[in-house]
């Protein structure tokens, strides 16, 4: 298990890993070096509670690797469809060492999920996104005028620390 990341429970999982050989904490990457992590994965388990959308998911599906996560995962599963693309598993260890341990004694299955993945992870792109928010399906005399845009984020994005923060 490779954790990237500097995020708010390095701190913990450092404790929880120590006597591990099996875990190394990588610590912060750069763009380049995450995207060869997620490429040589077999799989990425990403199993949130309640995630607003799951970056992540997209990261992983987009270099061709399974996301394994689970059923309250929030919006991670939008993107996971069990048994295609990834696994959505219960919320317990058993679930995901089970989905993991499918995807590691079958690696073509492996193989074909990251495909997959990818494959719906390409159609996900800025222009994709601005073009449905700004689809004006309805025509009126504001039509000249210039639509606007806001974006929201429910944390604190400065100072970037990890995650969000960053890509923000």
């Amino acid at each position: 298990l490779r954790i990237a990341g500097t995020g708010p429970q390095r701190d913990a999982l450092q404790r929880l890993a120590k006597n591990d050989p099996r875990i190394t904490l990588l610590g912060q990457l750069t763009d380049e070096d995450l995207a060869e992590e997620y490429r040589s994965a077999l799989a990425v388990p990403f199993v949130p509670e309640d995630e607003d959308l799951g970056l992540i998911t997209l990261e992983a599906q987009r270099c061709a690797t399974p996301v394994v996560t689970c059923t309250d995962s929030g919006g991670v599963t939008e993107f996971v469809e069990d048994g295609v693309n990834g696994f959505v598993a219960a919320p317990t260890a058993a679930a995901i060492g089970g989905a993991l341990q499918r995807l590691a004694s079958d690696m073509s299955l492996a193989a074909e999920m990251g495909r997959r993945g990818q494959e719906g992870a390409q159609t996900i792109t800025w222009d994709t996104t601005i073009g449905a928010l700004l689809d004006d399906t309805e025509s009126s005399d504001d039509d000249a005028r210039r639509p606007r845009v806001a974006a929201l984020c429910t944390y604190p994005a400065f100072p970037a620390h990890h995650g969000g923060q960053i890509r923000i």
